[in-house]
């Protein structure tokens, strides 16, 4: 497997980002995984994805998720994730409400015409 691969040529803190993308990538729709990690570096995960919170909240809680990682656990980075059209929009525009409160916000993949899945990473 890619991130096993990834994980034996990486320093420890790297394969251990590894261990937790492969976590969240292959985790069951119900299991909750935690999604803060780090005491030095604070980086945490934001999953755009539950349809019954998109389709009734929209990017509301997940800007109010991604304030209160910045104010209350001081987060350094924080990558939001999304799969399929509509999460992916509602991803976009969460970084649009929560753009000023980083320094730099990336894109992966980059290309806008990608609708599969998404990641944004946003860091202080």
């Amino acid at each position: 497997m890619i991130f096993e691969a990834l994980a034996k040529r990486k320093p420890r803190w790297e394969s251990d980002i590894v261990e937790i993308l492969r976590r969240i990538d292959t985790k069951k729709r119900e299991e909750n995984l935690p999604l803060l990690y780090g005491e030095t570096i604070r980086i945490a995960f934001v999953l755009v994805g539950r349809s019954e919170i998109v389709s009734h909240y929209g990017a509301k809680p997940y800007v109010e998720r991604v304030k209160f990682l910045v104010k209350q656990n001081n987060v350094n980075r924080i990558y939001i994730l999304a799969k399929k059209t509509r999460n992916i929009e509602v991803a976009q525009e969460v970084v649009r409400q929560t753009r000023g409160l980083f320094r730099s916000a990336d894109r992966f993949p980059s290309n806008p015409s990608e609708k599969i899945g998404i990641c944004f990473c946003l860091e202080r």
